[in-house]
Order: C-alpha cells, then sequence, then structure tokens
C-alpha cells in the first residue's frame, strides 16, 4: 500500500514531541568540507584555540589508546580532584560532562518542572534557548543593553513560575563581560527557588581585575558554573567540560547523568593540559596579541567592534553579515555568521594565529566597501 509523503510527513510530525517541532538545530561553525571547498581553510569561527593542542595531552593520548577497550571511570576522582584543588575545592564539588553543552541538558532535567520559566538574555548562547524549548520551558528573553546582559531587567522578569536563569559571563557571541559588583548586587534578594546558572566558557582569556570569579558564592546562592575545555585548553574534539556547584546541586545533576558520559581519552587528555603551563602560557600571549593587532587594525578602518573579555571579537561589518561571510569564503577564511543571534551585519572572529589575522585583515581591507 503507497502512502502519500505529505501524509507520512504528517504521521511522523504527529509522534514527536510537540515541543520540539518549531525548533531548528543548532548551527556549529563550518569547515572546508561543509562548503565544498577542498583546500585547507582558515577557521576562525569557533573559538578555538589559536595554537592547537598541548603535546602533554597528545602524549596523555597516546599512552592511554591501550585502555580504550575498558570503560572510562564514571566519574573521575583524580580529574575532579585536580580541577577542584585549581578553584579551592573539593571534589563533590565538580561534574563533568560531555562539554559543557551536556551539563546544561542536566541542569534542565534535574531542575525544571512543566510550566516552570527559564530567563536568558538575547543575545547570548544559543544551547541554552534550544534545550530548554526541547524541554517544553517557556522562554522569557531579555534584550542586551549597550552590547552588555541587562541584569536589571533580567531581574524584573523574575515572578513565582521562574526556575533557571542562564547568563554568559564573558557573553558569547558579544565577548563583553559582567563586573565583580554587578553580579553581587544582582544576586541580592534573588528568591530561593531560581537556579542561576552562570557559564564562564571563556573564563581563562579574562584580564580585568574586576571579573568575578563566583567561587566564593557556592555556598550562599543557588548557583552552579560551567566551564569547558575546548576553547582555552584546546579540547574541542574531544568533548570535555565542567560544573562547579555544592554538593547537593551536583548529586542531583549525577542522578539524571548518563554513566561513562566522558571518554576514557578526553578524561587523560584533560589532566595532562591541566599541567602543561608552557602551552597555557603561550596561548594566552597569542591571543593577547593577535586581539591587540585585530582591534588596532579595525580602530584604523573605522570599523565598530564590541570590546571583547575573550579570544573572539565581534564586528560591525557594514554589511549584511551573511553576504560577508561568503565573501571571505573566497580568500579561504572562515568568521561566524551572527544573524541567529539577531545580529544581522555582525560576524564574530575568533584571534588566530598571527598570520591568520593578518590574513583576515588584508580580505577585509578588499571587501569592506562591496
Amino acid at each position: 500500500m503507497e502512502i502519500a509523503l505529505s501524509e507520512m510527513s504528517t504521521q511522523l510530525q504527529n509522534l514527536a514531541k510537540e515541543s520540539i517541532l518549531g525548533l531548528q538545530p543548532y548551527q556549529p561553525g563550518l569547515n572546508a568540507k561543509d562548503v565544498g571547498i577542498d583546500k585547507e581553510l582558515i577557521k576562525l569561527a569557533s573559538n578555538e584555540n589559536p595554537i592547537g593542542v598541548s603535546q602533554k595531552a597528545i602524549e596523555a593520548i597516546k599512552s592511554s589508546l591501550k585502555n580504550i577497550y575498558r570503560y572510562p571511570p564514571d566519574r573521575p576522582f583524580s580529574l575532579r580532584e585536580k580541577i577542584a584543588k585549581r578553584c579551592g575545592l573539593n571534589p563533590q564539588n565538580i561534574i563533568l560532562g560531555n562539554g559543557s553543552d551536556e551539563i546544561i541538558e542536566l541542569i534542565i532535567k534535574a531542575f525544571l518542572n512543566p510550566g516552570e520559566e527559564v530567563i536568558l538574555s538575547e543575545p547570548d548562547f544559543l544551547i541554552y534557548k534550544l534545550a530548554a524549548k526541547a524541554a517544553g520551558a517557556k522562554i522569557v528573553c531579555v534584550s542586551v543593553k549597550d552590547f552588555r546582559t541587562d541584569l536589571k531587567r533580567i531581574k524584573l522578569a523574575i515572578n513565582n513560575k521562574t526556575k533557571l536563569i542562564f547568563i554568559s559571563n564573558p557573553n558569547n557571541p558579544l565577548g563583553s563581560y559582567l563586573k565583580q559588583g554587578e553580579i553581587e548586587d544582582f544576586l541580592k534578594d534573588i528568591p530561593e527557588n531560581v537556579v542561576i546558572i552562570l557559564d564562564q566558557t571563556y573564563i581563562e582569556f579574562v584580564q580585568a581585575d574586576d571579573y568575578p570569579r563566583m567561587l566564593e558564592f557556592l555556598d550562599k546562592q543557588n548557583l552552579i558554573l560551567l566551564r569547558t575545555f575546548s576553547k582555552f585548553y584546546g579540547l574541542a574534539g574531544l568533548r570535555i567540560g565542567y560544573g562547579i556547584s555544592n554538593p547537593q546541586f551536583i548529586d542531583y545533576l549525577n542522578r539524571v547523568r548518563l554513566p561513562f558520559n566522558v571518554n576514557y581519552l578526553a578524561q587523560q587528555a584533560a589532566a595532562a593540559v591541566l599541567d602543561d603551563e608552557t602551552f597555557l602560557n603561550q596561548t594566552k600571549e597569542v591571543v593577547s596579541e593577535g586581539k591587540e593587532y585585530i582591534c588596532n587594525s579595525l580602530d584604523k578602518l573605522n570599523f565598530f567592534y564590541i570590546n571583547s573579555a575573550t579570544n573572539f571579537v565581534t564586528i560591525d561589518v557594514r554589511q549584511d553579515g551573511r553576504e560577508f561571510c561568503r565573501r571571505m569564503l573566497a580568500y579561504g577564511i572562515i568568521v561566524r555568521n551572527l544573524k541567529p543571534y539577531k545580529l544581522n551585519n555582525f560576524v564574530r572572529l575568533t584571534i588566530g594565529k598571527k598570520e591568520e589575522n593578518e590574513k583576515f585583515i588584508k580580505a577585509l581591507l578588499e571587501i569592506k566597501d562591496r
């Protein structure tokens, strides 16, 4: 019996959760194959480490390959202990995830009940909205003010249905950050039934003295911090991140976490890179010098950009951002189109190696007024 395609599509749609039908899959940064180009491209779209991978991490992976036939430790104590010591905490304050994206999903599974609301800044990391909508949550979006998260308006948006508030600090995709005093004022009088999630994905790049590390608030607030090994630590391809919170919250997250969620090689590489001070210092130096060069060049060309505390710069390219990205491809350069964030004339540029940054500026000179 033949079934019309439209009829089958309707039947299949009826099987899906209603909360996902209006969603669009997250679109990560492109690579050469995505755009049908054979040559290697300069990839400045996904905020990856500009100098690559720690040699110590590579050696740890090589020496661990013989053990990949076994399941990895489910809650690797030694890695959690190493992370905790760097933070002045205990291993019970740490949960590991398959990237910090998984921690976001665990938070939603563990804390969000039907009918409860999630407050987000806009623009902010798209996974917050995607994961919360998939769970059927009502989303309350609060627009940024002057390219900075508007904490006062977020606080005003809290009501008796609010359960979760997601804030990236520094903000992705803007690069701006919230100061210590601003966060402290925001946390005052937050209702006890509200959980604050501060995403600190780019914390290692921040050089400002007034940036809030937030560890001192863990025993005073319903607070969860998110961090990752993908950016500064150069392990994006291994998918490993972590959450920091009070032991009771960590216990709740572990209750909804699937076993063996972080693979063995990722665990070994993460432990190794934490000890590679040469690699970490070189990363800081390359990013700092590269960002200074990019910003000075943009100033000379009279391009507006958002002051960034991260390893990326968000730029008003004075033309349609998607078209600008297409033109950059002709020069073998991939940058991030920010139309999905409703920043139509902006792109996000990852700070790359010296020669990569120079090639971007050279290409910008040629296409800036088209």
